[in-house]
């Protein structure tokens, strides 16, 4: 690190992730100019109040962290579906906007070696949703597009991972829509019950509203399944072997689906292409990005 960012005694860099950190940024760079010091804010935009309640933000929150990135010197968002977002609906300057898209440390994966004989494998195609059930992520998307798949594939399962404040309303939806037999809640999963789950799954279906960049997609192709997003996620700008949607075009992603559960061929093809393209993965990458940002935010205060 001292290699990439010159010594300054003077400097102080204030880095911020999302709405609740903004104003102790703002505080801490005030008391640091008053103390005689340079002191560049960051903000780091995992996800926008815009994301999180699918258009419909909380206006204190919403307040909090327009009021931070107008403060940012120099703000980072996890995608380019990010950045624009913060540029319509915050109305910031795109010149001070760095996107660095998140990662996964591939090389966790690699040495593993990917099992698909689970016995279940043999007489149910499963389907895995994996998110918490809140309006973003799109569960009840998910569901509708459910009872597309069951109608078609009648040996598909569905697997929904996870827990939030629609929690109950999904449980209830799925005994209205008539599935309610073939979804399987399981609840918050991690470590190697995580792992498990995704490779039993045939495909991943990530049918999220918005959604700033979705690591699980990289982390179902890290485990060996392929995997089926919208187009409204950083994620779909990282991977190509992959297959996209609106999250509202709940018969396209029916249809994908049921095409990857059919066709062996088309399964392997997004698998292998996908594991080729995550085999260089690592959060280096985003962190010697940072890294150079943090040089940026050096420059806005001179030598």
């Amino acid at each position: 690190m001292p290699r990439l960012l010159p010594e300054r005694r003077n400097l102080i860099i204030i880095h911020c992730h999302d709405w609740m950190t903004y104003p102790a940024g703002i505080v801490a760079k005030n008391i640091a100019r008053r103390l005689g010091k340079d002191a560049p804010l960051i903000v780091h935009v995992h996800a926008t109040e815009i994301d999180r309640t699918a258009g419909n933000p909380n206006p204190f929150v919403y307040g909090i962290e327009k009021k931070g990135m107008k403060e940012a010197d120099l703000i980072i968002t996890v995608s380019n579906y990010t950045k624009d977002i913060v540029i319509r609906n915050y109305g910031i300057d795109p010149e001070k906007i760095h996107v660095v898209h998140n990662s996964i440390d591939y090389f966790e994966f690699e040495s593993e070696k990917l099992i698909e004989d689970y016995p279940i494998k043999k007489y149910r195609k499963i389907v895995l949703f994996l998110g918490r059930m809140t309006i973003q992520k799109g569960p009840d998307h998910f569901l509708r597009v459910a009872k597309m798949v069951s109608e078609i594939e009648p040996d598909a399962i569905f697997v929904m991972g996870g827990s939030g404040d629609m929690f109950p309303y999904i449980v209830e939806e799925a005994t209205r829509l008539g599935i309610g037999d073939r979804v399987l809640f399981t609840d918050f999963l991690s470590g190697d019950d995580l792992k498990r789950i995704y490779r039993i799954a045939d495909v991943y279906v990530m049918t999220s509203v918005s959604e700033p960049f979705g690591i699980t997609a990289l982390e179902a192709i890290a485990n060996g399944t392929p995997i089926i997003i919208t187009k409204q996620s950083g994620v779909s700008e990282v991977i190509r072997n992959c297959l996209i949607a609106d999250f509202w075009d709940i018969e396209m992603i029916a249809n994908y689906i049921v095409a990857v559960l059919r066709y062996k061929e088309l399964r392997n093809c997004l698998r292998n292409g996908a594991l080729e393209e995550i085999r260089n993965f690592s959060w280096d990458i985003p962190a010697r990005k940072c890294l150079s940002i943090y040089n940026d935010a050096l420059s806005i205060y001179g030598k």
